[in-house]
């Protein structure tokens, strides 16, 4: 009876544990990047501006973007497109390093952490969206990208199939 009582015990402290902590997991997929669902052809927004055709993919800002993130100004936000569906975005700044850290791990927990003598990375994988934090501590510099994994797979292997072709040298 004893033993009983303990496996129940047991058994619902563990599954207790395992709804907390999913309950204090990110969201595994973010379905968009501020209002902007992943895989959204750029035929169907307004108010952006092409900055850069790489040819493959093509950058582009967003009049009227809020540059912050949080409380911290930024210097940059992009958004890029692959056959014009929506896969990546870029944020960019100097100002507050710290608190871009603290508001990524708070959002998306601890990340995969790498240290060079000159830079910082920061990796979350989520299920469909990895989120990639780089500091360069010489100049305080900081960059976010967020790619949607199912496109930027496609768009990666385009880029080496390229590469190997010689099609792509200097991008």
């Amino acid at each position: 009876m004893k033993k009983n009582v303990i496996q129940v015990i047991t058994c619902l402290t563990v599954i207790l544990c395992s709804i907390m902590a999913h309950a204090a997991l990110p969201e595994a997929n973010p379905p968009d990047f501020r209002g902007i669902r992943w895989g959204t052809n750029i035929n169907s927004l307004s108010g952006f501006t092409l900055v850069h055709n790489w040819g493959i993919s093509k950058v582009y800002e967003r009049a009227g973007d809020r540059l912050s993130l949080g409380n911290v100004p930024l210097e940059i936000v992009l958004y890029e497109f692959y056959m014009d569906q929506f896969f990546s975005a870029s944020l960019a700044g100097t100002r507050q390093p710290e608190e871009v850290e603290r508001l990524l791990r708070v959002t998306y927990g601890e990340p995969y952490v790498n240290f060079t003598q000159s830079q910082l990375v920061h990796i979350w994988s989520l299920e469909n969206v990895r989120i990639s934090y780089s500091r360069d501590f010489s100049d305080g510099f900081y960059s976010i990208l967020i790619n949607y994994m199912p496109i930027a797979r496609i768009y990666n292997e385009q880029i080496e199939q390229a590469e190997r072709e010689g099609i792509l040298r200097d991008l």
